[in-house]
C-alpha cells in the first residue's frame, strides 16, 4: 500500500521554523487507482510565508487546526504506508518529521520514492507532461499536487522506473484531537463574522441627537488609527462602541461616518486620476469591515473616476508625519512598483529615503510595524501586539509616505 503526500509550508527550512500550512495525502491501491484521501489547512501559528507561491494568505488558516491536532488522524492515514512518496520527497518528509517532533512523536525511517528523481528531474508540471500525465489543476495547492504525484508514481513504477525497496512498517499511534480537517473552500466559504459590526446593532438603543462636528471628526480620527492594520480585533470593536456610545452616536450617524471614511478613501485614490487594482483592493478590504455595500462603494469610485477622466491628475502631495519613526517589516510584500514586485531590501530603502529609521526586528522602542498581510501570525506582529506597536498596512503606509505602487 503506498501513500503519496505532499505539504505546503511557510518557507524551505523546518530547521529555521517554517512550519506546514497545508498537508495532503492520497492512498493507492493495488490497481494504482487512489482509494483514500486526506486533506486539511494547518494553522502555523506564524507568517504565513509566501502567499504567491502557495495562494494562501492567513485568514485562510486562522481557524484551522494546529499540527498536533491533526496528528492521530495523519497517523491513521498513513499507517501502512511502506515508504516516504512525493515529488522531491526529502522536502516533504523533512517538514512532516519536524512536525512530528514538535509534537514527541518519532516518525518510522523509511525509504525515500522521489518521483522527481525517478522522472528525470523538473518540476511535478513538467515530469507528469513527459509522462503523459494531467498536471495539477492548481500547482501548488497540496491535494492537487498529491494527486498528480500520485498518477505520476503509479506510471514510473509501472514502467520499472521506480528503484525503491520498500518495506512493511508499523507507525506509531497518536490519540486523535477531535479536531476536524479543513479544506481551503471551506474555509473561504465560511461567512465571516465580524464581531464589530455585529455589536453596532447595540447603537440602535442609542436616542438619535445632533452629531456633533467635535464627534464626527473624533470618530473618524480614531477609526483611521484602527485600520491602519486593515483589521478590526474584538478589543479595537469593543473600544469603538464604547466610545461612540459615550459620545451619543446613534447607529444611523455612526453607518453615516462610516460611508464618509471610506469616500475619503476614494479620494485619496483619485488625486492621480485613476484608481490602481491595489486602490480598489484595499478600499474593499475597509467597506467590507464597516459593513458598506462593494456594489455602493464601487458606484461611487467608478462615476468619480469618470468625472475626471479627461483632467490632467494632480501629483500627490501628502505631507508625511511618519518622518523620523522606526519602521520594520513583517511578511511578503505584496505591492509593485512599475509591475516589478517590491523587494524586502527595496521597501526598506524606499522607507529610508523618505526619513524613517529601519529596524529589522520589533523592540518597545519600534514605532511603526508595517505587516503585508492585516492577519499575520508572525513573530514581529504578535510582539508589536504585545507592545501595543502601532501596526500598519502595507498599502496605507506607502500611502502615507507618499510613494505610488500599482
Amino acid at each position: 500500500m503506498f501513500v503519496i503526500f505532499d505539504v505546503e509550508t511557510t518557507g524551505l527550512f523546518p530547521s529555521h521554523h517554517h512550519r506546514i500550512v497545508e498537508i495532503a495525502a492520497v492512498r493507492i491501491g493495488e490497481t494504482g487507482e487512489i482509494e483514500q484521501e486526506f486533506i486539511s489547512l494547518v494553522n502555523p501559528q506564524r507568517d504565513i510565508g509566501p502567499t504567491s507561491i502557495h495562494g494562501l494568505v492567513s485568514a485562510d488558516v486562522l481557524d484551522a487546526p494546529l499540527f498536533q491536532e491533526l496528528a492521530g488522524e495523519l497517523t491513521e492515514f498513513l499507517d501502512g504506508a511502506m515508504a516516504y512518496v512525493g515529488h522531491n520527497v526529502m522536502f516533504d518528509a523533512d517538514f512532516l518529521q519536524s512536525e512530528f517532533r514538535r509534537c514527541d512523536v518519532a516518525l518510522p525511517e523509511l525509504p525515500l520514492a522521489c518521483t522527481m528523481r525517478s522522472s528525470g528531474g523538473g518540476s511535478l508540471s513538467s515530469c507528469c507532461e513527459d509522462f503523459g500525465i494531467t498536471p495539477p489543476a492548481e500547482a501548488h495547492s497540496a491535494l492537487d499536487d498529491a494527486r498528480a504525484t500520485a498518477q505520476l508514481f503509479v506510471e514510473l513504477y509501472r514502467r520499472g522506473h521506480v528503484s525503491t525497496k520498500f518495506q512493511q512498517t508499523k507507525w506509531p499511534q497518536v490519540a486523535r484531537s477531535g479536531k476536524r480537517p479543513v479544506t481551503r473552500m471551506e474555509m473561504r466559504s465560511r461567512p465571516h463574522t465580524n464581531h464589530y459590526l455585529q455589536r453596532l446593532a447595540e447603537l440602535s438603543r442609542v436616542s438619535s441627537t445632533q452629531m456633533s462636528d467635535a464627534a464626527s471628526w473624533a470618530y473618524l480620527a480614531l477609526l483611521e488609527r484602527v485600520l491602519e492594520d486593515r483589521r478590526i480585533d474584538a478589543a479595537e470593536g469593543n473600544a469603538l462602541i464604547e466610545t461612540a456610545t459615550r459620545w451619543g452616536l446613534s447607529l444611523t450617524q455612526v453607518e453615516r461616518l462610516h460611508g464618509e471614511f471610506v469616500r475619503r478613501l476614494g479620494a485619496v485614490a483619485l488625486i492621480d486620476g485613476i484608481i490602481t487594482d491595489s486602490e480598489r483592493s484595499d478600499i474593499h478590504q475597509v467597506a467590507t469591515l464597516l459593513g458598506r455595500s462593494l456594489t455602493e462603494v464601487d458606484s461611487v469610485l467608478n462615476d468619480a473616476e469618470r468625472q475626471i477622466a479627461s483632467l490632467t491628475g494632480g501629483s500627490r502631495e501628502v505631507t508625511s508625519d511618519l518622518k523620523g519613526k522606526s519602521v520594520c517589516f513583517t511578511g511578503e510584500l505584496s505591492a509593485t512598483i512599475g509591475g516589478a514586485p517590491l523587494s524586502r531590501t527595496n521597501a526598506q530603502a524606499i522607507a529610508a529615503r523618505a526619513g524613517l529609521t529601519i529596524l529589522t526586528g520589533v523592540t518597545k522602542k519600534l514605532d511603526i510595524l508595517v505587516v503585508a498581510d492585516p492577519n499575520t501570525q508572525s513573530g514581529k506582529a504578535k510582539k508589536a501586539r504585545e507592545y501595543g506597536t502601532r501596526i500598519m498596512a502595507e498599502h496605507v503606509f506607502w500611502n502615507a509616505i507618499n510613494v505610488d505602487v500599482d
